[in-house]
């Protein structure tokens, strides 16, 4: 939460647990977005599967976003 990020995109098997605690609300909870909401995130298995998600999100002038990756991807 203090590093503002707006949306996260996880890609790769490796990243399925932080998946799961975005899903449950585990992270961010001390904040959350700027609303106090969950953060909005997608998990995808491939490099363009990401890229398309992010088509999805509506994203703005502004908006941050966190892409994190398995090392495998």
């Amino acid at each position: 939460s203090e590093a503002g990020i707006d949306f996260a995109v996880l890609v790769g098997d490796e990243m399925g647990d932080l998946a799961k605690e975005l899903e449950a609300g585990e992270l961010g909870k001390a904040g959350g977005g700027a609303l106090g909401k969950a953060l909005p995130f997608a998990h995808c298995q491939s490099p363009s599967e990401a890229g398309e998600a992010l088509a999805r999100f509506g994203l703005e002038h502004g908006d941050a976003i966190l892409i994190k990756g398995s090392n495998s991807v």
